[in-house]
């Protein structure tokens, strides 16, 4: 009797589980489609030439991490750009396919960062600070451990950018902030509820090495 009462809990938490995962995932592709038509929307804005400029960009250190990756960075003026980029290894229903090496050894995650750049001298080239927030939502079991929930963060950022060619340059690029976290607790294989632990920290927001290339 035990035993089934066990079983039916189990049962129950792990499609508990499912369908809150499935809620934040569909939040959360919201907010990154919704981004995506607010990006084509101002690069469709009739604007002077010098803010036509436009990249394409991917973080090296994000890849070592197993999280692949692709940002798109325009032009808002003289000094400004605005970059978004997306992180993803992880939701079936945003089109990804999670990291799983076993059913106690696996890692989901998905990643929205938009940035706004001032540039001291010209666009995409030399020293930049900006401010940033980021939206992400996690999965990750390492043998009988497991953690799942979301984070919300802002901060300020620094970078430099070297030109390597008319179309190839390379970014370095840090940033600190506030990181609001939600977190839950679990055994993998067994499901879980929502997330029962909270709380602020002060960490990086970002960290990259990244490739950019130059559209336009």
């Amino acid at each position: 009797m035990a035993d089934a009462l066990a079983l039916k809990r189990t049962i129950i938490m792990h499609i508990y589980s499912k369908r809150y995962a499935l809620r934040i995932c569909d939040r959360t592709c919201g907010y990154l489609i919704s981004g995506i038509f607010f990006f084509v929307f101002l690069f469709f804005i009739p604007q002077h030439s010098h803010a036509q400029r436009v990249a394409v960009r991917t973080n090296i250190v994000q890849w070592a991490a197993a999280s692949p990756n692709l940002g798109l960075e325009f032009a808002l003026g003289d000094r400004f750009t605005l970059e978004c980029t997306s992180l993803h290894d992880a939701l079936p229903i945003c089109g990804a396919c999670p990291i799983r090496l076993t059913d106690t050894w696996y890692f989901k995650h998905l990643h929205v960062q938009p940035e706004l750049k001032y540039w001291f001298q010209s666009l995409m080239s030399r020293h930049y600070v900006g401010i940033t927030v980021f939206a992400s939502t996690f999965d990750l079991a390492m043998g009988k451990r497991a953690a799942f929930g979301d984070a919300y963060a802002f901060g300020a950022t620094y970078g430099y950018q070297w030109i390597l060619s008319r179309r190839w340059n390379v970014e370095l690029a840090a940033g600190l902030g506030a990181i609001r976290h939600r977190t839950v607790r679990y055994v993998p294989g067994e499901g879980h509820g929502r997330p029962n632990q909270s709380g602020w920290a002060f960490a990086p927001v970002k960290l990259g090495i990244s490739m950019v290339y130059i559209l336009k």
